[in-house]
């Protein structure tokens, strides 16, 4: 399963909406209630951001390196 470039595509998506769905969410309710908390969760969006782009990026080397191996 490791070695299939469609996994680390959709991981990186699961991994982004599934961390960025809860925060949105939340974030009205957490702003009233304390707003330095907001501000330290609003900060994870980016790394979630760059582990989803990340894993495309793994993704689309993994699928180059089996091209290649096909070849």
């Amino acid at each position: 399963l490791t070695r299939v470039p469609e996994f680390w595509l959709f991981m990186g998506i699961v991994v982004y909406f599934g961390g960025l769905v809860p925060i949105v969410l939340a974030a009205k309710w957490l702003y009233i209630k304390d707003p330095t908390v907001i501000t330290l969760l609003w900060t994870v969006l980016p790394v979630l951001g760059i582990v989803r782009y990340g894993l495309a990026a793994y993704a689309c080397n993994l699928w180059y390196k089996q091209q290649e191996a096909d070849r």
